[in-house]
């Protein structure tokens, strides 16, 4: 996959991306979402049965980076 390092560009632009963030820890998540106009990181669905939750501040992580969802699915 082509993952691009999610920067101040890529905030607020409605598109939906498969977040790949890796925390200060080392830990690396795969998340669903967006970031809004404060770099402010949500997961995104759906379903009422998975409601949308907060993932943190990008600038809290070590690196965050990106692919817009309409690059993997078909």
């Amino acid at each position: 996959m082509n993952w691009k390092k999610l920067t101040e560009i890529d905030y607020s632009d409605d598109e939906i991306k498969v977040l790949r963030i890796t925390t200060k820890h080392g830990r690396v998540i795969y998340e669903t979402g967006v970031a809004d106009s404060e770099g402010e990181m949500w997961h995104h669905s759906d379903s009422m049965a998975f409601p949308s939750r907060y993932l943190g501040s990008v600038k809290q992580h070590k690196e965050v980076y990106f692919v817009p969802v309409e690059e993997i699915l078909f």
